[in-house]
């Protein structure tokens, strides 16, 4: 995925060749057809007992969204997560056996998806983010197969999928191919959800010298690759993080929900 203007990561950084960056999270990912950097590799199903520390995602607390009639699914693993809807509250996650994912808000706002077109034997595992770190948004969610990632966004208070310019799922490609990782970073001032290609995914960090990021422009629930910039890592932080789904400080190895555990 291209990237353009200044960067500064906060565990990693990448200098790109003809521009710097900073990148927060890693992984190359695309949502349109391959025309830029999409991720190909999934990292392990998360934990059902990890519970990330809920951070806002908003400055100011916002209405909260109204509460629905039914809350969260008897028998769900949970595990508290963002605040989605801006109300300072922490919010939870949660999925159920047959695969399907959500958030309930503080208020008792359900909200959820099933992924459907996630390729690969492993059971998915679902990454609940705020590409801003900051609590401004977008809040996104990464629900991840073993050789894809599927994109959905908080809108109107649900969480709505994300197509690409075709109409599509946009969906990021974990295989290497087109990209190794999504992540979250700062393009010219503004963050933006990235993909993450390294030249050698399968490598040890110190292997890997170019990185190729492409943002994904959001444009309510359509997302649209910008254009393809090359990178090399910092150090071996950033190039772990160019092969892992991460956004901002958060990952989908410490802070993912899957529907098996660990």
């Amino acid at each position: 995925m291209s990237s353009t203007g200044s960067t500064v990561l906060r565990t990693s950084a990448f200098v790109a060749t003809a521009m710097s960056f900073v990148l927060l999270t890693g992984c190359s990912g695309t949502g349109e057809s391959p025309t830029a950097a999409e991720p190909t590799s999934r990292p392990p199903a998360a934990s059902s007992d990890s519970t990330p520390t809920p951070t806002p995602t908003s400055a100011k607390a916002s209405k909260p969204c109204p509460a629905s009639d039914d809350g969260g699914p008897a028998g769900a693993r949970t595990a508290s997560t963002i605040d989605v809807d801006g109300d300072l509250e922490a919010d939870q996650q949660w999925v159920t056996e047959d695969g399907r994912f959500g958030v309930t808000t503080s208020t008792g706002l359900t909200s959820s998806v099933r992924p459907r077109d996630l390729s690969g034997g492993a059971e998915p595992t679902a990454l609940v983010a705020d590409v801003s770190g900051q609590g401004n948004g977008p809040v996104v969610m990464l629900v991840a197969g073993s050789r894809d990632v599927d994109l959905y966004r908080w809108t109107g208070c649900a969480f709505e999928e994300v197509t690409n310019t075709e109409g599509d799922q946009y969906q990021f490609d974990l295989t290497g191919q087109h990209d190794t990782c999504v992540g979250c970073t700062s393009i010219n001032g503004a963050r933006h959800l990235v993909g993450l290609l390294a030249d050698r995914p399968a490598g040890a960090p110190s292997d890997i010298d170019q990185i190729a990021v492409t943002p994904i422009e959001l444009d309510g629930t359509r997302g649209e690759n910008g254009p393809t910039t090359m990178a090399e890592p910092a150090d071996d932080t950033a190039a772990t993080r160019a092969t892992r789904v991460t956004c901002d400080d958060r990952t989908l190895d410490d802070d993912g929900l899957g529907v098996a555990p660990r």
